[in-house]
């Protein structure tokens, strides 16, 4: 919803009206109108086909070296000798151990509340073998999945595909042919069609009927 959001503020327009004698605009009142539709769908298909494929990429947690190298330079005041000659230190040999344990998990959390983020997919840049990832932007439309082709037939996605279905040859709607036979092309089949016509009522009581014929024809994507 934010991207609509954005588009249909980004297209608010200004009308204003005049007040005054004869028409001269002495005071003039002006309000914010929202776009037309036809301007938000035709935003919303640009960046539709602009969208850009992404992928979701979870941030590496900390190398065990780094960890433990944390540790060993903290100075908290828990790591103490575990013996002395204090009688309040004395018998408690986990006192350390626990202390470690608790960053031990502490390291851990933090490592698991790591969530993936989005990155656009890999693109060659100047010419280069590699690469490198971007964030996408926030007016950016991005995708994980493409669409399916509706246009070929995918059992698995439950698409019969679009050949050998009517069209409308002169519409330019998705019932079109040059839309729905996705670019190529359709058959043309010429046929008699017969119906009954002009139908009369005669007292008492029939109905009479004429045989109307005519040559038409039917389009079916190729």
């Amino acid at each position: 919803m934010k991207l609509q959001e954005s588009i249909v503020k980004a297209h608010l327009q200004t009308e204003c009206k005049c007040h005054g004698v004869s028409g001269s605009c002495t005071v003039r009142t002006c309000w914010r109108t929202l776009p037309s539709f036809r301007q938000i769908g035709d935003a919303l298909m640009k960046k539709y086909y602009r969208a850009r494929p992404v992928i979701a990429v979870t941030p590496p947690p900390p190398s065990t070296v780094q960890t433990l190298d944390a540790m060993s330079h903290s100075a908290s005041p828990e790591m103490v000798p575990i013996l002395g000659n204090d009688a309040k230190t004395q018998g408690k040999p986990n006192d350390f151990a626990k202390s470690r344990h608790d960053r031990q998990s502490t390291s851990t959390k933090s490592g698991k509340a790591r969530k993936p983020h989005l990155v656009l997919k890999r693109t060659k840049v100047g010419g280069g073998p590699s690469g490198v990832k971007r964030i996408p932007k926030r007016n950016e439309l991005v995708y994980l999945q493409a669409s399916p082709n509706y246009c070929e037939p995918d059992l698995a996605q439950g698409s019969l595909g679009t050949q050998g279905r009517y069209c409308n040859r002169t519409s330019k709607g998705t019932d079109g042919c040059d839309l729905m036979c996705c670019g190529r092309g359709y058959n043309t089949h010429q046929f008699t069609r017969t119906w009954q016509c002009r139908c009369k009522f005669h007292w008492c009581c029939r109905v009479h009927c004429e045989t109307c014929t005519e040559r038409t024809e039917e389009y079916t994507c190729k």
